[in-house]
């Protein structure tokens, strides 16, 4: 039997930094690789090497004592059973490639 490994990661990332310049700063990495849904969490669907950059980014500019950032990646399968309220209808008919 063979498995196929997906080539993409689907990570949500959601973060809590108190310095509003930084928070600034990681939004607008995450706005540039995924899709804002919710104020400090973002789903990005990205390779490894783009998440080992944006995570090391990220890692940079958090305060370790005051911030908080997590990172979850979720399967394929998690990912198909995402469920949204309100679902808009460009979430519904978006085309991922995994």
């Amino acid at each position: 039997m063979v498995t196929a490994k997906a080539k993409k990661l689907f990570v949500v990332i959601a973060y809590d930094v108190s310095s509003t310049r930084k928070r600034s700063k990681i939004a607008k990495l995450l706005e540039a690789c995924g899709r804002r849904v919710n104020r400090s969490v973002f789903e990005c669907m990205l390779s490894k090497s783009q998440f080992a950059k944006i995570r090391n980014t990220i890692e940079t500019l958090v305060n370790k004592k005051t911030d908080s950032v997590v990172y979850y990646t979720l399967c394929v399968n998690c990912y198909c059973n995402i469920n949204r309220y309100p679902e808009n209808e460009y979430e519904a008919n978006e085309i991922v490639v995994v």
